[in-house]
């Protein structure tokens, strides 16, 4: 077993990608406490019509929580109101914006709180719920500095400068599809932006790669390790320091990528990786940086 993770820390090193012994531990030990969003529409309607079914349904571009997922946020929230907190990031998809409000809002600290958005935490670009469509000036509007509790777009709109480019922000991660095909369809898309046909264009683009997402769990990886290394810069002076916990609210997929020490060999098809940590709605786990 050793001699296999051996070969895999090799092939990770030859990529400048260092990969220790422990990705994870499934505790609230650590400094950073990664968190799933809630149940969406999207997640309901998939066990309830199939996946394939709702993938390409226009109306949960950029999907809310559901009903469900927005009482069991409520309910967590006595769960964490009890962890002293240094700062929290979140994507800047809709699901994860609502997910950090119901569980923060009612914290002892939340006059202090300040939850900022950051883009690598988007999710992996596969269906209608991934795409913020024109839909980020909404996000913005239900989710600022006058929210009950804070929220800080400068990260993202640091990175993200245009309203196209931050309705596009997802374009960055597509790598899966040939370039001529996205760069055709994305000027489809851009030159149909705000007209009755922009929504189907989209769908579209989404049909080119039903089967597979069109942003390779490769990707989201490499998005995953990047995420770390902001964290590991930027509190590289308390690493160690647990009592403060830094809490990130992202996605499913985006964290068994980032937790598969495998995904570059076991991913030559673009396969989701076995070996990585897949958490159920608003479970938390300690990633190690």
């Amino acid at each position: 077993m050793n001699k296999i993770f051996d070969f895999f820390k090799i092939m990770f090193t030859k990529k400048n990608i260092e990969i220790p012994e422990k990705l994870y531990e499934l505790n609230t030990n650590g400094k950073f406490l990664f968190i799933r969003h809630g149940q969406t529409y999207f997640n309901k309607y998939s066990k309830e019509r199939g996946s394939k079914k709702v993938k390409t349904d226009k109306n949960l571009l950029d999907s809310e929580l559901s009903e469900e997922g927005i009482k069991e946020g409520e309910k967590f929230s006595e769960f964490y109101n009890k962890f002293k907190i240094e700062e929290i990031y979140v994507s800047p998809l809709y699901r994860a914006l609502q997910s950090a409000y119901y569980l923060f809002k009612n914290h002892p600290q939340k006059d202090n709180i300040v939850i900022k958005i950051h883009p690598l935490l988007t999710e992996i670009t596969n269906a209608v719920h991934d795409i913020s469509f024109d839909l980020i000036h909404r996000n913005k509007k239900d989710f600022n500095l006058n929210s009950e509790i804070k929220f800080d777009w400068s990260l993202f709109d640091e990175i993200y400068k245009t309203e196209e480019e931050q309705n596009f922000f997802y374009f960055d991660n597509i790598d899966r599809l040939d370039n001529n095909i996205i760069m055709e369809q994305y000027n489809i898309i851009s030159n149909s932006f705000g007209k009755e046909n922009y929504k189907d264009n989209i769908i579209n683009l989404i049909k080119l790669s039903l089967d597979k997402s069109m942003e390779s769990p490769k990707h989201v990886f490499e998005r995953f390790i990047k995420f770390k290394h902001f964290l590991k810069e930027k509190y590289k002076d308390n690493l160690n320091e647990t009592e403060k916990k830094v809490f990130v609210v992202t996605h499913s997929s985006f964290l068994k990528c980032g937790t598969s020490k495998n995904i570059y060999y076991y991913n030559k098809d673009n396969v989701m990786p076995y070996d990585g940590f897949f958490p159920k709605n608003y479970e938390v786990l300690s990633i190690l940086v």
